[in-house]
């Protein structure tokens, strides 16, 4: 479970949860495996998984556990008839050998003992966050032995799905793969994707399925290194999508709850990896998405209204306040830190001035961006001080910070926004001393 956490690690009681959900599931699953109807389906696939379980069943009944040495063996006779782990688990039930004996589910206090043992071993360690949870995590200096040399894992299964739902990875070169290992080869994408995700089989072993033009395509679509061999191409792209951030949940009903979960990304305009993760199609869409994920933050995580506009020469957004005032918002995505010069006299100073001739009261402006170049800030103290309007650099990572902590304590009451209303630099840790003030 921890190997597939995207930091792996994960609160305590969360992570005994997912253990006894997971092994429920697979006891589930089993009782629906007919190795009868396999049979007459795929013969050969049937007389690898019969004969596994023929020597599976041999190893139990002799002393009712399985020896160090016979784990070795049924783990060599696993690589040679392509039966996933997964499948072992699966066959062992049949057995109602699996969680335990007559298919009994381990308990809470069984798991905490394994977490104990694991951390005698020093594989794993626990910690307190800053709600007071205790937290399992695998250290990173061993954790890419773990899922390398142990679990044999090069890419996570969120990252491995990705990779595989990649435009240039055909259904004829899934089912390639899927023969090759012995496995059912019907379905649409979506069912092949995930047959072989489970399968076992290395990422790097379906890559090798296709020509090195292609992978070099690949490659140059998320603005890596197209030169090299197969084998270094292929490590490339492995290495990229293990790279990539995810968040696991239930596919979101508002779109534009993705956006914000990306919000660093679109604000950085991580064009790779948003592409990778099949957020964006076009370059062009990055910018929206951003405005879209700012309106969304405001609304559902900080409860405040958020007029956004979309048309050329107006302001991105506007906070209205109490009194008849307010404050107005630009989003400025860049893959650089953004330089206040750039925007303040020429847009930002000509928006003020609109809205205070339309009597709307504008007490200053918030600048949302990646990073600020070091010059901006006393920018905006210059323009402060000879116009009375503040200017506040706020950087993506720190207003999500803001609108994460602050959702989670106050999920009802609005944030007063006008603590935001300063000529500062606000970013992570700024965020986190305003919201001590309240």
């Amino acid at each position: 479970m921890l190997l597939q956490e995207e930091t792996f690690s994960a609160p305590e009681r969360r992570l005994e949860e997912k253990v006894i959900e997971f092994e429920k599931v697979l006891v589930k699953r089993s009782k629906a495996l007919d190795l009868t109807e396999l049979r007459k389906a795929d013969p050969d696939r049937w007389h690898h998984l019969d004969t596994y379980r023929i020597v599976l069943e041999a190893a139990w009944e002799n002393d009712g556990v399985i020896s160090p040495d016979e784990a070795r063996l049924l783990g060599v006779l696993r690589s040679h008839l392509a039966i996933t782990r997964e499948e072992h688990w699966l066959i062992s039930a049949l057995l109602k050998r699996f969680p335990k004996e007559r298919c009994a589910l381990h308990t809470p206090d069984e798991v905490n003992d394994a977490r104990k043992d694991l951390q005698r071993q020093g594989l794993l360690w626990n910690y307190k966050d800053d709600d007071d949870q205790n937290v399992d995590v695998i250290p990173a200096e061993i954790a890419d032995v773990i899922r390398r040399e142990y679990a044999g894992q090069e890419l996570q299964a969120v990252n491995y799905r990705r990779l595989m739902s990649h435009d240039a990875i055909l259904l004829a070169e899934l089912r390639a793969v899927l023969q090759r290992n012995g496995l059912d080869r019907s379905g649409n994408k979506p069912e092949l994707i995930e047959r072989v995700v489970a399968s076992g089989v290395r990422p790097s072993a379906v890559l090798d399925e296709l020509d090195k033009d292609k992978l070099s395509a690949m490659c140059g679509g998320f603005g890596l290194r197209t030169s090299g061999t197969k084998a270094e191409l292929i490590g490339r792209l492995i290495d990229f999508y293990d790279d990539l951030t995810f968040v696991s949940r239930p596919p979101p009903k508002d779109p534009r709850e993705e956006w914000y979960a990306n919000y660093e990304l679109l604000a950085g305009r991580a064009y790779a990896e948003l592409r990778a993760k099949k957020l964006i199609t076009r370059d062009l869409d990055i910018q929206a998405m951003f405005e879209d994920a700012t309106k969304f933050l405001f609304e559902a995580r900080l409860r405040v209204a958020c007029d956004m506009t979309r048309k050329e020469n107006k302001v991105d957004g506007r906070l209205a306040l109490d009194g008849g005032q307010c404050l107005l918002l630009d989003c400025k995505s860049a893959e650089a830190a953004v330089n206040l010069q750039d925007h303040l006299e020429g847009q930002f100073d000509g928006y003020l001035r609109k809205e205070r001739d339309a009597g709307r009261g504008p007490l200053g402006f918030l600048v949302i961006g990646p990073a600020f170049t070091p010059q901006s800030i006393r920018l905006a103290h210059q323009y402060k001080a000879r116009t009375n309007w503040d200017v506040a650099l706020v950087t993506a990572e720190g207003l999500r910070h803001l609108a994460d902590r602050w959702a989670a304590a106050e999920p009802e009451k609005a944030f007063p926004v006008r603590l935001l209303n300063k000529t500062e630099l606000i970013d992570r840790e700024r965020a986190e001393f305003l919201l001590s003030l309240i």
